[in-house]
């Protein structure tokens, strides 16, 4: 399929109330060759809404590949990022998917990127991300980036963030399936996608505007801090505990012990390839 007469579909997922989005829509319609369409965010401030939203959550996968409970806004980010891969899923091309604090300046950049890669994994289940190895704030010193064409670096794992990212038809698919219902975050539920990013950022986390909608400080709590949280983690109780009938003990080792390994691989290889 040729896709260099098509226009690109970018997916902006977005609280519709309010103007974080506004940034980065502004620069997006300067582009001829992108076709945005907004995705209003499912916003969950309590776990009581999740029944109130017919959201289904498994809280006890995501104690297995989590250590701890998903928060509200990590449910209703995964929901809202299901709701954008549904949609780039029923594509022919693929697409873009922006989460609200995006912040991009070179556009032209990120639609050659994203043309060639969609054109080059077109029957793959590929995923772009456009935030870089180490993401960053954007700064108004930052300046719009000079390179037009990147190289694609495959990545033995999963990218730090999904907050913004080309992916093909087949690679929404797969992780819509995995994660239909919740059972860990947007970023990036366990599938059989390959992952692939720039030499360069292209999309920045933020502005000295905006923050982060989803609790961190609470997330740092509930987390794997404990020195008991930890020994069960590391030595398979939580698996034992709770899913060993639902979960094969490869795909727990995929997950998480494999998933945590190839993260400093590629660590050491960005260090190794960029300098940084």
């Amino acid at each position: 399929m040729n896709l260099n007469s098509q226009k690109i579909p970018a997916i902006v997922i977005s609280d519709l109330g309010s103007h974080r989005s506004d940034p980065l829509v502004k620069v997006l319609r300067q582009e001829p060759e992108i076709e945005i369409e907004m995705v209003n965010a499912v916003i969950v401030q309590q776990i009581e809404d999740v029944d109130h939203s017919l959201i289904q959550v498994d809280q006890n996968l995501a104690q297995c590949y989590l250590g701890r409970s998903l928060l509200p806004g990590e449910i209703g980010c995964a929901k809202s990022h299901n709701i954008a891969r549904e949609m780039i899923s029923s594509s022919k091309m693929g697409g873009i998917i922006f989460e609200d604090d995006a912040r991009v300046t070179n556009v032209e950049s990120i639609v050659r990127n994203a043309r060639s890669f969609l054109e080059e994994n077109q029957d793959k289940a590929a995923i772009l991300s456009l935030s870089g190895w180490k993401p960053r704030k954007y700064s108004a010193n930052e300046g719009v980036p000079k390179k037009i064409d990147s190289r694609f670096i495959r990545l033995l794992g999963v990218p730090p963030l999904a907050l913004a990212y080309v992916i093909t038809p087949a690679a929404a698919k797969l992780l819509k399936e995995s994660n239909s219902v919740i059972n860990t975050v947007a970023d990036w539920p366990f599938s059989k996608c390959k992952f692939f990013l720039l030499d360069h950022i292209l999309a920045f986390h933020g502005d000295e505007n905006t923050v982060s909608l989803i609790e961190f400080g609470q997330l740092r709590k509930n987390g794997r801090n404990s020195m008991l949280t930890r020994f069960k983690f590391f030595f398979f109780v939580e698996y034992f505990k709770i899913t060993p009938r639902r979960v094969s003990f490869r795909k727990y080792l995929d997950s998480i012990w494999k998933r945590k390994l190839l993260f400093y691989v590629d660590n050491a290889r960005m260090l190794i390839k960029m300098g940084k």
